[in-house]
């Protein structure tokens, strides 16, 4: 008996050591000839170590915690000392929701030029309403959102602001699945071994910051014991990208309007059930070569101010009030890149003045 069980022992540590060895063998192997920096190097991470990017909404949040990156999205005033969840007395909050367009994309200087922050320059600036000596408007936002994720942030950053009133900005990339948001990607179709499948598009698995690069997480591992493997082990790193790409859903439909008006509509019942006015602001591509304003996206127009007009939303368009959407293209090295400028954001923050203000005149009545 004293014999067999030496032997099973034996045989165990055997094994054990055998796996230790081909896993040694298998890291230096993939240290030599698997390169995750250079696989990833068209990507400018903008997200901290130890995040995870969710699946199912692509939104970052703390591997540690669970919770969202909530700086990440508050960037304009989550270092502001000034700004505190209790609003001090007198103060109209105004919370606007969105995506590049509300972060200001296509300015000089998004912290002077984007629309929220001209309309709090003109809304102080104005005449006094009576109980209001000062307005805050607060942007939560980031570049690629849809009105899933607008959503999601409403309800697990916005509310806790408690806003008097909230704008949402939409434009036409609201449709389309939610794209993971951890960095900016030059190229995917040029990859040199064709297996660069599209991390920034969209958003069907779960990624882990390391070291400056990302990668996709070990599935049903994505937890701090996953991201400790993965930070420590390169052929990990190596096997969880090939998993990755076996187990990827081939084709994922570009747009999706039914889950764009249904996130839509949650937004309205909240604001509603919570008795704080919503505006809904839409904000077309101003584009080099197609008008945005014109036939192009006519049925889609019409359907985004139909569904607005059932949820009773009070809604405001971009093209009623712009001869030539492409004349307030914003600055930009890329055709791609469809945003405003600081004239453009303005021609906004006018409209926006006008409707807050009509807004709190049928509340003081």
């Amino acid at each position: 008996m004293k014999n067999k069980l030496k032997l099973f022992t034996k045989n165990i540590l055997l094994l054990i050591a055998t796996c230790l060895v081909v896993f040694a063998v298998a890291e230096c192997l993939s240290r030599l000839f698997f390169k995750p920096q250079e696989l990833f190097n068209d990507v400018i991470i903008t997200a901290p170590k130890n995040t995870v990017v969710n699946k199912d909404n692509g939104l970052s949040y703390n591997l540690t915690t669970k919770k969202l990156l909530t700086d990440r999205y508050t960037q304009f005033f989550s270092n502001n000392p000034l700004i505190k969840k209790e609003k001090p007395p007198g103060t109209y909050r105004i919370i606007t929701l969105g995506d590049s367009y509300t972060r200001g994309a296509g300015t000089k200087n998004i912290y002077d030029d984007s629309y929220s922050i001209q309309l709090m320059k003109l809304l102080n600036s104005g005449q006094e309403i009576k109980g209001i000596s000062n307005f805050e408007i607060l942007p939560i936002c980031y570049d690629g959102l849809n009105t899933y994720q607008e959503l999601i942030l409403l309800q697990e950053i916005a509310l806790a602001y408690n806003p008097d009133l909230v704008i949402l900005q939409y434009t036409d990339n609201d449709v389309e699945y939610p794209r993971n948001e951890i960095g900016i990607m030059k190229s995917s179709a040029e990859h040199k071994n064709g297996e660069y499948f599209q991390f920034q598009k969209f958003s069907r698995m779960n990624f882990i910051i390391y070291d400056n690069i990302f990668i996709p997480a070990l599935p049903h591992f994505d937890n701090e014991l996953g991201w400790r493997m993965l930070k420590y082990s390169n052929f990990l790193r190596f096997v969880s990208y090939k998993l990755n790409y076996i187990l990827r859903e081939e084709e994922v439909p570009e747009n999706d309007i039914n889950s764009s008006f249904k996130s839509l509509e949650k937004i309205s019942e909240i604001t509603k059930e919570k008795n704080i006015p919503l505006i809904m602001f839409y904000f077309p591509p101003a584009s080099w070569t197609e008008n945005y304003c014109g036939t192009r996206n006519a049925d889609f127009r019409k359907s985004l101010a139909a569904e607005a007009a059932k949820l009773q939303i009070k809604y405001f368009s971009m093209c009623d009030y712009v001869a030539d959407i492409n004349s307030i293209r914003g600055l930009t090295d890329a055709p791609s890149n469809n945003h405003y400028n600081k004239e453009g954001y303005g021609i906004a923050a006018e409209v926006l003045k006008n409707g807050v203000i009509d807004i709190i005149n049928v509340g003081i009545k």
